[in-house]
């Protein structure tokens, strides 16, 4: 793929992450109800659900264009991947179109793939551990980038979190919008422990920690 090391960004959409929006628009499109779906099976890249997870994948490219910003002149290095292999494909030979950039950026992936994607979660039994290889693939190189942008899901935020959490964006959050960017959506907060932060009978232990040390539990009282 030439990829270097610290030298490319990492784009990571979960297409299939049952969400209610994502199966709102296969159930539609195969006339039956949501409570009916296997959403893994029952996506297709075609028509209102191909519209969406372009308008995703695009915002997410966005984001990565927000953390990784460069010269117009410049084309980033992008690897883009996903549980959809027609959607990456649909990438690779497309490109994403950015604004302030008057050529589309064209994403790195394997390219090609075809076939079910596999999840250790529900085809372990199934499959031989070789199988598996295209999932440990991408997490290593989502791992060996700069930065990575991810959505809904933990695949993305497994790979952020090989690279100490550094540099991410959340393009996408749990209710499967899409998330413009910048957002706070991966900053930590933190809240220092006072008396006005607890609750009642609490009190402040040593090194700022809470001391429950005879104060009877709830169900206790």
């Amino acid at each position: 793929l030439g990829l270097k090391e610290k030298e490319y960004t990492s784009v990571h959409v979960r297409s299939h992450y049952p969400t209610t929006i994502i199966g709102n628009i296969a159930a539609r499109q195969l006339n039956i109800s949501f409570r009916e779906l296997d959403i893994e099976k029952s996506i297709r890249f075609e028509g209102r659900m191909k519209d969406h997870l372009i308008a995703v994948t695009n915002n997410a490219f966005y984001c990565d264009s927000i953390l990784n910003p460069l010269p117009a002149n410049t084309t980033p290095t992008i690897y883009i991947c996903s549980d959809d292999n027609e959607l990456v494909n649909h990438f690779v030979t497309h490109g994403v179109h950015i604004s302030g950039r008057q050529t589309p950026i064209i994403p790195v992936a394997h390219q090609n793939k075809t076939g079910k994607l596999l999840h250790l979660e529900k085809d372990a039994d199934d499959h031989a551990h070789l199988h598996f290889f295209p999932l440990v693939e991408d997490l290593l190189i989502m791992g060996g980038g700069k930065c990575v942008t991810h959505g809904v899901g933990s695949f993305g935020a497994f790979g952020a979190g090989l690279i100490g959490n550094e540099c991410r964006a959340l393009h996408r959050p749990f209710n499967g919008r899409p998330e413009k960017c910048p957002n706070d959506r991966v900053d930590r907060w933190a809240v220092n422990i006072t008396v006005n932060h607890l609750l009642v009978d609490e009190k402040i232990g040593g090194e700022g920690k809470l001391n429950f040390e005879g104060i009877p539990s709830p169900w206790q009282r």
